[in-house]
This record gives structure tokens, sequence and C-alpha cells, in this order.
């Protein structure tokens, strides 16, 4: 009679262990989840003002007798780093050029939507015949000591793009 007592006792137990075990499981996975929408919602609600966009630009300049077509792919990124493609075609005194360059830059946001671009380095591909002055004249001209600002705003599905030296454009949020 004991031995049965005992083994009633013994099942009992092992089935209230099976059950703290599975509450355990559940309770575990319901703090992941949790966990999870968390995280995501943090990143989502606390993200910067990165995005990426593209454009497709005409640029004339007379007195540089300069008459460009360019396809541009900007990117900014949340680690405040960024990226300016451009490639197209250029004529300059009736002779034309191949562009094939990408702009990779650091910025810091400041106030009313101004990027300040630092560090800024070219990396030209080899299809790339653009005479470099002429792009540092009528183009993008960084400047290796104090940078380059440029104000960027959003409207709707696209930012406009406004600089000092360098014509202002639109481009589409991709």
């Amino acid at each position: 009679m004991i031995g049965i007592h005992v083994k009633i006792i013994t099942g009992q137990i092992m089935k209230y262990q099976d059950k703290i075990r599975t509450k355990s499981i559940y309770i575990l996975f319901l703090v992941l989840v949790i966990g999870l929408i968390f995280l995501w919602l943090v990143g989502h609600l606390y993200r910067k003002d990165d995005f990426d966009c593209s454009a497709n630009l005409r640029i004339e300049s007379t007195s540089f007798a300069f008459d460009a077509k360019f396809k541009t792919f900007l990117l900014m990124r949340e680690n405040n780093t960024g990226y300016f493609d451009v490639s197209g075609k250029v004529l300059v005194d009736d002779v034309k050029y191949n562009v094939e360059r990408a702009y990779h830059f650091n910025y810091e946001k400041k106030a009313n939507n101004i990027y300040h671009l630092t560090n800024t380095t070219v990396s030209k591909r080899k299809a790339d015949t653009m005479i470099e002055g002429m792009m540092q004249k009528v183009f993008f001209s960084p400047d290796p000591d104090s940078g380059r600002y440029i104000k960027i705003q959003k409207m709707k599905n696209a930012w406009i793009v406004q600089s000092l030296y360098s014509p202002s454009f639109i481009c589409v949020t991709n």
C-alpha cells in the first residue's frame, strides 16, 4: 500500500514539474516576443532622418560652355555617412565626356534641415573621362578644409536638395 501511495505522489510531482516547465516555456516565449516588439518600436520611433533618393539632372552653364545630363543617387545613412553617385554625359566646348563617380562623405545634421558634409572623397570609375576642375566649378566642389553645407527638405515622396554652389534638385524616394 505504501508503494502505491509513493508512486501516486511521485506521479503528481512529475505532472506538477511538467506544468511548471510548460508555463516557463510560455512565459519565456512571451517575454521574447515582447522584447522583439519593443526593439522594433524603439528602432522605428527613434529613427534618424536616413533616406535614399534618385534624380535625373540637366545642367547648363553658358559661361563655362557646359551641358550635362546626369543620373544621381543620394544615400544618407543612419550612421552619419553618405553617398552621392553621379553618372552621365557632359559636353564642354563641344567635347563629350563621361562622368562615372561617387562622392562618399560624413555628415552632421544642423538646425533647419541643414547638413554639414565633411571628409568627402571622390571615387571615379574607369569610364569617367571628365576634367576634374570642370566638375568642381560647375557641379560639386567639396572644400577639404571646411566641408560643404547642403539643405534637404522633405516634400511628400521626394526631397529637395539645395546647395550654395551646385544646382537645387528634387530627388524621388526609392
